[in-house]
């Protein structure tokens, strides 16, 4: 059954079902691209790793927190001391707690052009937005700015995709737009200048272009008809509930007035 709404679906957001969707997500664009290229070119899923420390800010979404148990210890006995001898302080007892360092791997979409792997270019990347990437001050924020900055820095075009309504978008893209999400297409011979799609949650994703080497003819890709292919295919009418409340941030007034069609009674 497809989804009920005829653009993303906000329940998908829930940090519970985001990864699974996020990785069949990319998967399914992969190979929609795959079936319209070029025969000289490919799209292939790489991946960027980085590490949350403890304190990392998404440490409270991947993660439980800390487990803190007291140690099981016993202080030492205190020292005789009748005969003369010095004393010695007893350790005061610790709390004892396991430092978590969890490594997160984040995977995106590379094009690329030329015979195989080895010597094939990358002409265009894909990322579609994880909430790590979104959340300022975290290990996740910080590795995709830098990557973001080098792929802006190079001949490679890029495109980002951001179906998350929560976080802050003002790092990672043209500020000034409220839009619930939005799409945004760096070519390399425009740049600095973008093309932005800001699309609300009333309405349909966008189909856009996906440039690739001087030349040749941007594919186009129906990201809505991909959406709803992963959903149907994914069973997620199986596994949302729309009676549960919807995940952060909240709606506008006029989204959530808009949404109550949809909304099932528990």
């Amino acid at each position: 059954m497809p989804s009920p709404f005829p653009g993303m679906n906000p329940f998908l957001e829930s940090p519970a079902v985001w990864p699974g969707f996020h990785g069949r997500l990319i998967a399914s664009l992969g190979n929609a691209i795959n079936g319209v290229a070029p025969k000289t070119y490919f799209a292939d899923i790489e991946q960027r790793v980085f590490l949350v420390k403890p304190g990392d800010p998404y440490q409270q979404v991947i993660v439980p927190d800390v487990a803190v148990a007291e140690s099981t210890v016993t202080p030492p006995p205190p020292v005789d001391t009748s005969d003369g001898g010095t004393a010695i302080a007893a350790v005061t007892p610790s709390i004892r707690v396991q430092m978590l360092e969890e490594e997160i791997a984040e995977r995106f979409i590379t094009i690329r052009s030329g015979p195989g792997e080895t010597k094939s270019e990358i002409v265009t990347i894909i990322e579609v937005v994880s909430p790590s990437n979104k959340l300022i001050g975290s290990s996740g924020h910080t590795s995709y700015l830098k990557k973001r900055e080098e792929i802006l820095n190079s001949r490679t075009h890029f495109i980002e995709i951001d179906l998350l309504r929560g976080g802050d978008r003002r790092h990672l893209g043209p500020g000034g737009y409220s839009a619930d999400y939005l799409i945004t297409l760096s070519r390399t011979e425009e740049r600095p200048l973008a093309d932005l799609w800001p699309t609300n949650l009333t309405m349909r994703l966008p189909t856009i272009p996906i440039p690739l080497m001087p030349g040749d003819d941007d594919l186009v890709i129906d990201l809505q008809k991909i959406f709803h292919q992963v959903y149907d295919e994914s069973g997620y009418d199986r596994r949302i509930r729309l009676s549960d409340p919807l995940p952060k941030p909240p709606l506008s007034e006029k989204n959530a007035e808009w949404i109550q069609q949809f909304i099932k009674q528990p």
